[in-house]
């Protein structure tokens, strides 16, 4: 998990933050939640990054919960796009997982 922290406004959110993008000039990343609040940075109230830092997006969760009950069987980006998950939406959060893991 990581964390971006918009300079102009001293604000981090998840990477899965809905609000504006900013410029990538203005923008610190920060591999924990500590970090960035020592870096003087506040919370954002959309995405409420220090609430949900570990908790996935209900689409996420919908994806977790198939794979929990069909264990052995190989699921398809075409499966998950019929049950009305986004697949891209899925690899994005766990990669943003990763990224600072590794």
């Amino acid at each position: 998990m990581f964390y971006t922290g918009v300079k102009t406004t001293s604000v981090f959110c998840l990477p899965t933050c809905r609000a504006r993008t900013p410029k990538k000039e203005n923008v610190a990343f920060y591999s924990t939640l500590k970090s960035a609040l020592e870096d003087g940075f506040r919370p954002c109230k959309l995405c409420r990054p220090s609430e949900n830092a570990e908790k996935a997006p209900k689409i996420v969760q919908q994806a977790i919960d198939w794979v929990r009950k069909h264990p052995k069987e190989k699921i398809t980006d075409a499966q998950l796009a019929e049950r009305g998950i986004s697949p891209h939406s899925v690899r994005n959060w766990f990669s943003s997982l990763t990224l600072f893991d590794r």
